[in-house]
């Protein structure tokens, strides 16, 4: 039987609000990471395929402090996304004293004006208005990857300078239309110095 009185509301306890409030923090939080993860960018040539590059095993270089946080750790890229022209897993093992290689076979380590060879590369992924000449790879951030495929497919290097290769790619891979791959290493050697698109 009703009266025709509205029924009183029932008190909240504090357990049901703070679950309804777990509830919507959890809901945001959520909402927030969904909004952080970038969608894969696309790049000059409409590709947009996401790429993760892994340092497989520790550097040497890395002491109990900075696992626990007290110092930066190197490299900068441990899981890396962006373009590239392949799909899949790109990782780099750790070969100590801050060094790594690729599974092509390059080895990447300290030095340039970037502080490692990495990053010095990895600088041709992005425009740089800063630089007169700086060719840029479309791939972006999966540059490594790209040259890593232009030293599979390097012949013999320059007779000028025995570190130089320019590896013809068959396909556009500079955002300035540029379809071949220069990798500079020590001579002899796996060694990156540098690489870049070139024409």
């Amino acid at each position: 039987m009703t009266s025709g009185h509205p029924t009183p509301p029932r008190p909240i306890s504090a357990a049901q609000g703070l679950l309804a409030a777990l509830v919507g923090l959890a809901l945001v939080l959520a909402a927030m990471v969904v909004g952080a993860v970038p969608a894969a960018a696309e790049n000059g040539v409409g590709a947009s395929t996401p790429v993760m590059i892994n340092i497989v095993g520790h550097s040497g270089d890395i002491g109990a402090g900075q696992r626990l946080g007290e110092t930066a750790l190197l490299p900068w890229i441990v899981v890396a996304t962006g373009v590239a022209a392949n799909t899949g897993r790109f990782e780099l093992t750790a070969l100590g004293s801050s060094r790594y290689q690729t599974p092509a076979g390059l080895i990447y380590g300290p030095g340039s004006q970037h502080g490692h060879r990495l990053t010095h590369v990895l600088q041709h992924g992005f425009p740089d208005a800063t630089k007169k000449t700086h060719s840029v790879f479309t791939s972006g951030s999966g540059a490594l990857r790209t040259v890593d495929e232009a030293w599979l497919m390097r012949g013999a290097p320059d007779p000028s300078d025995l570190g130089k290769y320019v590896i013809p790619m068959g396909r556009t891979v500079g955002t300035g239309g540029e379809t071949s791959v220069t990798v500079i290493v020590r001579p002899g050697t796996s060694q990156i110095i540098t690489a870049y698109p070139s024409p």
